[in-house]
């Protein structure tokens, strides 16, 4: 930190004024430790709502909602999302591009708490989604970005930081249907670099969802129930 190049004070006030979102450096004591320790941290990141949520980081789970979810996966999600907001625990969601913004806009309704997390600037996302936005102010909720306006990222590079980041910020991982080449197979890559907690729902042997098996083969706990989740962590 010695060797960075130093700004001006009042420079630095006069920019921090102009972010419309509140923004948590590495250093401040209010950016979570588990995403400190994790694999190539943001320096900032940029949140609304909540921020008491990141501080509860063994009640963080994070859940796939994939859209191409078939009626059992749906009601599979549902079950444990009724669990663990009885238990209350904090659920973890990103924007990953097979994201169910409807099966997400449902746990809204029902007022779990949650954390989103975005690939997109948190300006950016907050002017494409102001209907989404508006639902989730509803609940207790924390919406997160690595970055404040990114226009100038590629996908794949805002991709990268989706996955680091919801790996980072997550306790453990909770995998319902998903296929193997999906987003969520590589954000379990970053989690279990990470060192988090994996937890899979089994599918039938010919379900084209082939990821929580194979995570299962590899180790991850095999989940009939919110208990199987709860009594590990």
């Amino acid at each position: 930190m010695d060797k960075k190049e130093k700004i001006d004070h009042e420079q630095f006030l006069a920019e921090t004024k102009k972010i419309d979102s509140t923004f948590i450096s590495i250093i401040n004591p209010l950016y979570p430790i588990s995403l400190k320790n994790s694999h190539k941290p943001p320096f900032v990141i940029f949140t609304e709502g909540d921020l008491n949520l990141l501080a509860n980081y063994h009640q963080i789970i994070f859940l796939n909602l994939e859209n191409q979810h078939d009626e059992y996966g749906k009601k599979v999600v549902n079950d444990l999302c009724e669990g663990l907001t009885k238990e209350n625990r904090t659920l973890l969601i990103g924007d990953n591009v097979e994201i169910d913004f409807k099966l997400t806009e449902k746990l809204i309704s029902n007022k779990n708490k949650i954390i989103f997390v975005t690939k997109k600037g948190i300006q950016d996302f907050k002017k494409i989604n102001k209907d989404f936005l508006k639902l989730l102010k509803t609940t207790n909720y924390l919406l997160v970005s690595e970055s404040y306006e990114n226009d100038s990222l590629n996908s794949e590079e805002s991709d990268n930081f989706l996955y680091r980041l919801i790996a980072g910020l997550g306790k453990a991982f909770v995998i319902t249907q998903a296929k193997s080449n999906s987003s969520c197979s590589k954000i379990i890559n970053y989690a279990l670099n990470d060192g988090k907690e994996i937890f899979a729902v089994p599918e039938r042997i010919d379900s084209c969802f082939k990821l929580g098996n194979n995570l299962i083969k590899q180790g991850a706990k095999l989940v009939e129930n919110v208990s199987d989740i709860l009594n590990e962590l």
